[in-house]
Order: structure tokens, then C-alpha cells, then sequence
């Protein structure tokens, strides 16, 4: 996509703070990869196999011109501590900046974690809403005004507002830091979402509302969902059994799976099905709207026996990526 000239963007389900030191590397050639990929907090992106496309990206800017290097953003967000600490560092001595907005975001001191906002003080939660607002005005009338630093303000913002708890938030509002960024007057920008398929799919499942539906919402047909999947193999994850990182084996799947289906299409090579273009042959498109066992795997060990419900694939990604077997990550640590 960089290759052809229409990517702009990589979005990463990593906290907007900390991608920043990850585009200074690939934009302006600051410090090192390896320490940018070291510094992000969750421990999936900190892999050589990561490394090696933040190198990839690195290299191909140099080739670009400034105004057309590919960036990388952060859509998710920081947790209050590093918020503070770092909006303070960014607007220390600005003038158009009153010492008492920024002492309104230290109750952010009192708290470990953003569903803990919603248990203070009343008076805090408002101090705290109102002095990020005011400092996204404030960042947002900068003619040079960094991009990110608006757009975590306006992630911190969203979660400043929840009043519950217990209200699940964090993908509703990783599909605003997106649509903010396409949104943005800087450029026009294409943007490729770099997250977990429950994130990106275009539907709910199991009940939960995930990123891409809000994006498919908006954006319709100029949203893509492009899920993965693979057959056998193992995958590096955390297991909170063993209360440590494991290399996780798969069972392979009973063969109504969809995966098995997939293997007995392309059994020795990996290949990507274009749902809605298959969703138009006729001997396909029943069969494709049916529902299908699929397995899902991410950064912690889920167990297998415990399959998610049959799920209508074309309601979920408009494209599926299939590898007959993984092998796990290399770490970085």
C-alpha cells in the first residue's frame, strides 16, 4: 500500500503517547527502532517480527519527501499517570496556558487506571474534564500544533466523561481517535488500522459493540475489515494460568471449522478471500452466509474448548488473510 502511494497512516491499538517516540523514529530518523518498539507498553508489538516492518517503514521514507512519509499513530489511550506527565512536559511554559489548567489534571494522580475516574469526587471529575478541554482548545489554535497531542486529548477527554465504571468504552472510542484522524485539516490521509480481529471486525460478537462497527457505521463501504487466521501451529501469548509468556499450541480444528475449510482450499500456501467478492458467486454465497465456527487468539492464552459462537463471517470482514501454520514471535525483551 506504501508502495503504491495511497497508505498515509498506520494506526496502532498502542496508547497514543507512546507511538510518538515510535513516528519520531520512522519520520525523523530519532534515536533508534529497536528502542521506539521496546518502549510500547504491550508486549505483542515488542517482537523482531514488528521491528522488521518499523525498519521497513523507516526505509521507505527515506525515499519520500517530508509531506509524504508514512506516520504512525496511536489510537488507544494512555493511562492517566503518563497522560499527566506528559501533558505537563508538553505544555510547560506556554504562555497561553494558565499554571491552574494544568493543576486541574492532578487528581489524575489519585487514580491507576480510567474506570477509577468514575469513583472520585464530582468536583474532581469536572476539574479534570475542564482543564482538558480547555488545553484541546488551547492545542488546537496552535497553527503548529502537534497532531497527536490533540488527539490524546481527545481520547483522555472521552474517557474523563464516562460516569461508569463498568461501561466498556475503550473501543468506541479508539473508532473516534480514527475517524479524528481522517477528520484531521492537516492532510488527506488513508489510514491502515493495525489491531486485534475483535477490534477491527464490522460487527458485534458475543454481545460486545467492537471498533470496526462504529467505523463501518461511518464510513460504510470505505471501512475494510481484514481479519487473520491460520490452521496449525503455535503462537506466542501470556497465560494466566502459568502466570507467564508461553508458546501456545494449537489443537487443529474439527473440520466444519472455518479454518479447515480454508486448508483444504490452499493447503500449503498462505492466501487472503475477498468475502464480498465470493459473497457473488452463487454456488458460494450460501454456504458464506451461514454461520461458521472460527477460533480466536491474541496476546492472552484462551482456551480453545471454549470456542466463540458460530459468527456470520461477511457480517464481520470484508477479507480474510489464511496461513496453514504459525510459529510463535520472537521476543524483543
Amino acid at each position: 500500500m506504501i508502495r503504491a502511494g495511497w497508505l498515509t497512516t498506520i494506526a496502532l491499538e498502542a496508547s497514543w503517547e507512546e507511538v510518538l517516540r515510535l513516528d519520531d523514529y520512522v519520520r525523523r530518523g530519532k534515536g533508534t527502532g529497536r528502542d521506539a518498539v521496546k518502549s510500547l507498553a504491550y508486549w505483542p508489538w515488542r517482537t523482531e517480527e514488528f521491528l522488521a516492518v518499523v525498519e521497513s517503514v523507516r526505509n521507505l521514507n527515506d525515499g519520500l519527501p517530508s509531506d509524504k512519509k508514512i506516520e504512525f499513530q496511536g489510537v488507544d489511550y494512555a493511562p492517566p499517570g503518563p497522560t499527566l506527565d506528559f501533558v505537563r512536559r508538553y505544555f510547560a511554559g506556554q504562555d497561553s496556558v494558565r499554571p491552574a489548567t494544568l493543576s486541574g489534571l492532578e487528581p489524575l494522580r489519585h487514580i491507576v487506571s480510567w474506570p477509577e475516574m468514575a469513583q472520585r469526587p464530582s468536583a474532581e471529575r469536572d476539574e479534570v474534564l475542564r482543564a482538558v478541554k480547555q488545553l484541546r482548545r488551547v492545542a488546537e489554535s496552535q497553527a503548529l500544533a502537534s497532531l497527536p497531542v490533540i488527539l490524546g486529548l481527545r481520547i483522555t477527554e472521552l474517557f474523563a466523561e464516562s460516569r461508569d465504571p463498568d461501561e466498556d468504552i475503550r473501543d468506541r472510542v479508539m473508532a473516534e481517535a480514527v475517524l479524528a484522524l481522517l477528520a484531521s485539516a492537516d492532510k488527506a490521509r488513508h489510514v491502515a488500522i493495525w489491531a486485534h480481529d475483535l477490534h477491527l471486525a464490522g460487527g458485534p460478537i458475543e454481545g460486545a459493540v467492537p471498533m470496526g462497527y462504529y467505523l463501518k457505521t461511518r464510513l460504510v463501504e470505505d471501512y475494510r475489515a481484514i481479519g487473520s487466521m491460520f490452521y496449525a501451529g503455535s503462537f506466542r501469548t501470556y497465560s494466566g494460568q502459568q502466570g507467564k509468556m508461553v508458546n501456545h499450541v494449537v489443537a487443529l480444528p474439527p473440520p466444519f471449522y472455518f479454518e479447515s475449510v480454508m486448508q483444504r482450499v490452499s493447503p500449503s500456501g498462505a492466501c487472503a478471500l475477498e468475502v464480498g467478492e465470493a459473497a457473488r458467486h452463487a454456488h458460494v454465497r450460501d454456504w458464506i452466509a451461514v454461520p461458521k465456527h472460527v477460533r480466536t487468539y491474541g496476546g492472552l492464552e484462551i482456551s480453545e474448548s471454549y470456542p466463540w459462537p458460530p459468527v456470520i463471517v461477511p457480517e464481520l470482514w470484508s477479507a480474510v488473510i489464511f496461513v496453514p501454520a504459525t510459529a510463535p514471535t520472537t521476543s524483543l525483551d
